[in-house]
């Protein structure tokens, strides 16, 4: 028995760790749709041409877009912790290619305020991705292994930017574009949603390592009476803190790109697709 028993343990710790990399790399799926919404600036001036729109207007529809995948950004974490990983991911491609198929149903003839919802929606959907795509590929994971797996998503966080702009670049005219984005999402949803509902057992977290359930008794509570906790870490001195850290930096970084596209990139002889190189 002995002589089975290291070959067998090798194999079940092989399998589970597939498991996890099956996990991780549906999530890293998740993070570069996110860069669906960081190619703006590249799809901007396809975007106007197709809609018929003024600069003005395409920047417009860029604000609704920040609207929901930077502002509202808080409501896929609330999701994630009461529905879980496969319902939050269920939501956020739903309600992505729902908005998707409307640009593909509708053409070039989307009234303009019509527009501003689905940019919204759009931005919702994409940070819902990545706030899931984040998370639940840490969740597998040990203490021991977080922080290599984190940096591995964080990097193709930033690569999604790359990613989606060369794609962009490389297809050219907004009506295919549309159609690559609604494929990527529904590929990315439904490869997230497929693992973490097949893989579920390696998402499982215990409710005693979460710091957000609230403990009755020494025992953990439900998760039913987690909100109740997350708000009680809202209200902390250091959240609210590091929030005002947090937004002044974003805010600061965001004016010194409109600074930058508005005045010094026009000075310096510079067009509007290098200045988009240059902000990063």
């Amino acid at each position: 028995q002995d002589q089975f028993s290291c070959p067998v343990s090798a194999m079940l710790s092989n399998a589970q760790w597939l498991r996890k990399v099956v996990i991780v790399s549906a999530c890293i799926g998740g993070v570069l749709q996110y860069g669906l919404t960081l190619d703006y600036g590249e799809i901007q001036s396809m975007l106007d041409q197709y809609y018929d729109i003024s600069t003005t207007q395409g920047d417009t529809l860029y604000t609704w877009l920040n609207l929901g995948c930077c502002t509202l950004s808080f409501l896929p974490g609330l999701m994630y912790d009461r529905l879980g990983p496969a319902a939050t991911i269920a939501v956020g491609t739903a309600v992505t290619l729902a908005a998707r198929g409307y640009q593909l149903s509708a053409g070039a003839s989307v009234p303009f305020a019509n527009l501003q919802y689905v940019y919204l929606i759009l931005g919702l959907g994409s940070s819902v991705f990545n706030v899931v795509g984040i998370f639940a590929a840490l969740a597998p994971w040990g203490d021991e292994h977080v922080g290599k797996v984190g940096a591995a998503v964080q990097v193709a966080l930033s690569l999604s930017f790359s990613v989606q702009s060369s794609a962009a670049t490389s297809i050219g005219q907004f009506g295919p574009y549309i159609q690559y984005a609604t494929l990527f999402t529904a590929c990315a949803g439904g490869a997230m949603f497929v693992s973490f509902i097949v893989l579920r057992d390696s998402l499982r977290i215990p409710a005693t390592d979460s710091v957000l359930l609230a403990h009755d008794n020494g025992e953990p509570r439900a998760r039913s009476g987690s909100l109740v906790a997350i708000w009680k870490a809202v209200a902390q001195y250091e959240f609210v803190v590091l929030s005002v850290v947090f937004f002044a930096s974003v805010g600061f970084s965001f004016s010194f790109l409109d600074v930058f596209y508005a005045h010094i990139t026009p000075a310096a002889g510079f067009t509007g697709g290098d200045s988009v190189g240059l902000e990063v």
